[in-house]
């Protein structure tokens, strides 16, 4: 196998011109990653956010004491949507209320941390114990006078398939893109290297006899 070096100058400079693309290209495509990744999950806070404010019209508490989540979905047509999402409600102290069946026997967090939803909303990202990432969202809430904590979240599965189509995209193009490149990158140092080439066979013909000959040059710039 022959090894760099001893390729032509034509190959090398096109070798050199392709790694260089192939270089910047991963790294725009690993930029492009972590820039669609924070954007998703801003995204998907906002989401949280508003289903969060929906919730907080559908909760009430029963005869018995009991909090429920309203099924009234002809006045509330949101909460269709809200019932897709991980739903957990706990008491000023962090007693589970409420939970939704698609949280299943998991739980959003475990007791409460300083300062949650106070004043506003507070956004983090968790793993549950079946080992799925979630962004979760919670905000303190009243009912009655009653202090809730009402904590909504989001399975982050919907953030790395975007980001996996993408990658999928930018990775299955990359190789047509490099090739294309190649060839562009050869005609380019072949033109280039044209002068240099009429230079050298100029030079054969210089001898002791014709040594008022003088090379070819095309731009006295080079």
């Amino acid at each position: 196998m022959r090894s760099f070096r001893s390729l032509p100058v034509r190959a090398r400079l096109t070798a050199f011109y392709v790694g260089i693309l192939a270089t910047l290209l991963l790294a725009f495509i690993a930029a492009t990653s972590c820039v669609l990744y924070l954007q998703l999950k801003e995204q998907l806070g906002k989401f949280a956010i508003e289903d969060i404010e929906t919730v907080e019209g559908l909760l009430y508490f029963d005869a018995s004491g009991r909090l429920l989540l309203s099924d009234s979905y002809h006045n509330h047509p949101e909460s269709r949507r809200v019932l897709e999402r991980l739903l957990e409600v706990l008491s000023g102290s962090g007693r589970v209320l409420y939970k939704n069946d698609r949280l299943g026997n998991d739980l959003l967090g475990g007791r409460p941390f300083p300062g949650e939803g106070v004043n506003g909303y507070s956004t983090r990202s968790m793993q549950l114990g079946d080992g799925r990432r979630v962004l979760m969202v919670s905000r303190r809430h009243r009912i009655n006078g009653f202090p809730l904590i009402i904590r909504l979240a989001y399975d982050e599965a919907r953030i790395w398939n975007g980001i996996e189509d993408f990658l999928v995209a930018s990775l299955t193009t990359l190789p047509a893109l490099l090739a294309l490149a190649a060839v562009l990158s050869f005609r380019l140092a072949r033109r280039s290297l044209r002068p240099v080439e009429a230079m050298a066979q100029e030079a054969e013909h210089i001898t002791a006899d014709h040594l008022d000959q003088r090379l070819p040059i095309e731009n006295d710039a080079d």
